[in-house]
């Protein structure tokens, strides 16, 4: 009988986190679309040229043709903006057959300028210089099949492109690299390790820090899409944080853990390592 209290207790300490996960997996799996081909990073004419379109349907290009003479904004073949996907096509098929649909970019930046900013600057400069500017661009889906996206867009590549997807660390965070080490690693675990000291200092179980850790690492991805554009919806990112931030948090409980029963118990126990301690040898 106190086994299956203590296995009924076990599991009410589980639950949480387990709803807490299926919450995050049915969030995750609100975001995926007939469109999920489509979504990544591809070049074209070994890198020059190159697409990144998000999950959030935002959209940079790299190396496009000029639009606009913007050369005071940096580097005016570098567009961000918003697209939306013209298609009745399933494009999770393994191949498209030409043409599959369109996709419509909204230019919202040239460089380092937003597109306003530009355009009055330029015509500062030169009048008339931006008349019948138009800043929704059509890009055709020709095709693709194994890693390949074709485009055609005679305004921004001159022709039909065939793009290959290039793999980036940012498909499994979630984000960049920069944003993960500093809200990820510093400051969430930072977070991560002083939970683990808490506990530990109030002999309280390591579990609830688990549960802890993973609504930490649901933060962690909110916090990526609402401050800085980034997916906040992937498994593998809330995945990786999970794991990185417990790591972090049994890390600070083992050590507090060891270094409390050596300090409040100096004649039971010395330390063993850095997280381990042992019963002190008998004297006398």
């Amino acid at each position: 009988m106190p086994g299956m209290v203590a296995m009924v207790r076990g599991l009410r300490r589980a639950l949480p986190a387990a709803l807490l996960l299926v919450v995050a997996v049915a969030v995750s799996g609100c975001a995926i679309t007939d469109y999920e081909r489509l979504y990544g990073y591809w070049t074209a004419d070994n890198g020059r040229v190159s697409i990144a379109l998000e999950r959030s349907g935002n959209f940079v290009i790299h190396g496009a043709r000029v639009l606009l003479p913007a050369d005071f904004a940096g580097d005016p073949s570098r567009l961000e903006g918003r697209y939306s996907v013209d298609t009745e096509m399933d494009l999770s098929d393994p191949a498209l057959d030409a043409p599959a649909g369109r996709l419509r970019l909204n230019v919202q930046r040239i460089g380092d300028f937003s597109l306003p900013r530009a355009i009055r600057t330029i015509e500062a400069e030169t009048p008339g210089a931006t008349e019948g500017f138009a800043n929704v661009i059509n890009v055709d889906l020709v095709g693709g099949a194994d890693g390949h996206l074709i485009l055609a867009s005679e305004r921004l590549f001159g022709d039909v492109t065939d793009f290959e997807r290039t793999f980036r660390i940012d498909e499994i965070l979630g984000t960049d690299l920069p944003v993960f080490i500093g809200l990820t690693i510093v400051l969430f675990g930072g977070a991560a390790f002083l939970t683990g000291q808490a506990l530990a200092g109030g002999w309280k179980g390591p579990w609830i820090g688990i549960f802890y850790c993973a609504l930490m690492a649901f933060s962690d991805q909110f916090l990526v899409y609402g401050l800085f554009d980034g997916d906040g919806t992937r498994i593998s990112g809330f995945v990786l944080d999970w794991i990185y931030l417990s790591a972090v948090f049994l890390f600070a409980y083992r050590l507090t853990q060891a270094r409390k029963m050596v300090t409040q118990y100096p004649w039971l126990y010395v330390r063993s390592g850095l997280f381990g301690w042992r019963k002190r040898a008998p004297t006398g």
